[in-house]
């Protein structure tokens, strides 16, 4: 029962033994192992940033057997060399860098951590990923509107005038209407709607107009002349016996009309060739200027009229 004893309690002996001399090989390897460490500046060791930004990591190197040579490098997904960050030696125990990494192109990057002593060499991993940047979105090209109705351009004085502007917009944006230019007695709606009563003028009186139609970030316009006629009446209404001075007696007829002067300038150049009482009215404005063939036309009408009223 003593030997079983004994034997046991050397078994015990042996096992703390192996097991102390395993503690110290392995407290021996350990102290004598250069131990690089690195970290980005939040503390992990895999970074993400946008390209055009910058990040910062630090890194530190320990060991029982200096000097240590010390370098750090940055490289690409491919192990291409990028950047050198020092490759440099220690005499001491420790050493701490911090180094920025900055103005690099979208990718994957690694930033390799390299220690030596006099005993063996270590390797430390920081990853980075740079994201590139997405441009924003430019915003959409705006259309101007574009004015496509024809003008009225001519109207008798005292008669209602009414326009409508039509405009489109390829983009389908709500319009607005107004004036730049425009005679007192006109107005235009929110919806290009021009409307008034012409003044009454004594000749041929223009008036010059400039619409704008706005999607309220461009717009187009329209300019033009709008002429307002003005109106002659004739107020002799009775039938006479004239006689001229050589004897012969005619029966002149005079009735109320109402001409534009365009009109009564050829009727009344025609009638004053048999009615010498009969003048041209002396207009403000000069002869309007109309072709041979319209003359010819305006004169023959003239003389029809002219006709039928002695019969």
């Amino acid at each position: 029962m003593a030997e079983e004893f004994h034997t046991e309690n050397n078994k015990m002996k042996y096992s703390k033994v192996i097991s102390a001399l395993i503690l110290g090989i392995f407290l021996i390897s350990f102290a004598s192992a250069i131990r690089p460490y690195g970290e980005w500046e939040d503390g992990s060791q895999s970074m993400t940033i946008a390209e055009g930004e910058s990040v910062e990591f630090e890194f530190d190197f320990f060991s029982m057997n200096p000097p240590m040579t010390i370098s750090v490098k940055l490289y690409d997904s491919n192990y291409n060399l990028i950047h050198t960050f020092g490759d440099t030696t220690s005499s001491t125990n420790n050493f701490f860098d911090t180094h920025t990494i900055t103005g690099i192109e979208a990718g994957v990057y690694l930033v390799i951590i390299f220690g030596s002593d006099t005993v063996d060499a270590n390797t430390y991993t920081l990853s980075l990923t740079v994201n590139p940047i997405t441009p924003p979105t430019p915003p959409p090209v705006n259309n101007a509107p574009v004015i496509t109705s024809t003008p009225i351009t001519g109207i008798n004085e005292g008669a209602n005038y009414s326009y409508q502007v039509i405009a489109t917009d390829a983009d389908g944006d709500a319009l607005t209407y107004s004036f730049i230019e425009n005679p007192s007695w006109l107005s235009i709606s929110s919806t290009g709607s021009i409307t008034g009563t012409t003044p009454n003028v004594n000749s041929n009186t223009r008036y010059s107009i400039t619409v704008r139609v706005s999607d309220r970030e461009d717009f187009d316009t329209q300019t033009y002349t709008l002429t307002v006629n003005n109106v002659i009446e004739e107020d002799d209404t009775t039938d006479e016996d004239d006689e001229d001075s050589s004897g012969t007696r005619r029966r002149t007829h005079r009735s109320i009309r109402t001409y534009s002067e365009d009109d009564a300038y050829y009727q009344h150049l025609y009638f004053s060739q048999f009615d010498t009482d009969l003048t041209i009215p002396k207009f403000e404005e000069s002869k309007p200027k109309l072709s041979w063939f319209q003359k010819l036309i305006n004169t023959l009408v003239a003389f029809f009229k002219w006709i039928f009223r002695l019969e």
